[in-house]
């Protein structure tokens, strides 16, 4: 009886998975693949030389009032951070921070400036820790000021929900990308660029959770902001069409993956200057969907 139980059991099991995979879309034929992927690339390729480009207006932004002295120290921190000489930088920014207090008073503005700058040299410096709880001064400042600077509180934020992200606190992450994406579309001067940027992150966040439909939609969102605001062959386009092929792989809808990835190498075929990086990243995508399909030796 025992064994009679098992086996039935076992044929149950059989024919619900059986069912369940009869409801799925069949796998793309590895032919059928190449075909979608080299028809893709061709279109794509044709109507994007065709396409006008559009050169945003960046935003100026205009910081407020400070002291030329310690003004100095912020720009020269900066350089010196680029450089990776962060001990120096962190010396130039506290003394900036001090004179701005004294000169300025207390929580000045141009003081969250250099505490932004300060908790970004902790972070590239691993201390997570310290890097965030610099920005949450930053924060607390630019949000007591009587008008305050939209501009600063979102490079703040943007700041944060990556230190976040990559302390693998993402639903913390979520939350600051969303609060992010929130006041820039409150901003009618925001950066189209920083917009596009926000709501990507957004998706890359929620794919780190394993809410793949989520990434999707947020990257197809992304690339709809660019193509509208930064023209198709902009960077930030290739940039959402890579990831959406990557998160329509996941989900296993190898069609837009093709898609996808085929415009993304298309775009950045026409780069100037020529971006290899990012290029060879979207052909290498292409092959990671072959392989997905079983199809190792298929050409891209």
């Amino acid at each position: 009886m025992g064994l009679r139980f098992f086996i039935l059991a076992a044929w149950a099991l059989i024919s619900a998975v059986a069912a369940a995979r009869a409801d799925e879309p069949p796998p793309l034929a590895c032919a059928e693949a190449q075909g979608i992927y080299d028809g893709a690339l061709a279109v794509h390729r044709a109507r994007l030389a065709a396409a006008r480009d559009i050169t945003p207006s960046r935003p100026e932004r205009h910081l407020p009032d400070g002291f030329i002295p310690a003004d100095a120290m912020v720009d020269d921190a900066v350089k010196l951070r680029d450089r990776s000489n962060y001990t120096g930088a962190l010396d130039l920014l506290g003394k900036a921070v001090a004179l701005y207090d004294q000169k300025l008073g207390a929580g000045s503005a141009r003081s969250a400036y250099a505490l932004y700058h300060q908790g970004v040299v902790k972070a590239r410096m691993r201390d997570r820790t310290a890097a965030l709880s610099d920005f949450a001064v930053a924060l607390g400042i630019y949000r007591g000021e009587t008008k305050p600077d939209l501009a600063g509180i979102a490079e703040v934020l943007f700041a944060r929900g990556t230190v976040e992200r990559g302390a693998s606190r993402f639903s913390d992450a979520l939350a600051t990308f969303q609060e992010l994406r929130t006041l820039l579309e409150s901003d009618a001067s925001a950066d189209p660029l920083d917009m596009a940027e926000a709501i990507h992150v957004t998706g890359a966040t929620y794919m780190r959770l394993g809410d793949k439909e989520a990434g999707l939609a947020a990257f197809k969102q992304s690339l709809v902001f660019a193509n509208e605001r930064l023209g198709r062959r902009s960077a930030m386009a290739a940039k959402a069409l890579h990831n959406v092929g990557i998160a329509a792989r996941s989900l296993q809808h190898y069609t837009e993956a093709f898609d996808s990835l085929a415009e993304a190498r298309a775009i950045l075929e026409l780069q100037n200057p020529p971006k290899p990086i990012p290029l060879a990243e979207a052909i290498e995508e292409a092959s990671k969907t072959y392989s997905n399909l079983k199809c190792l030796d298929a050409p891209v």
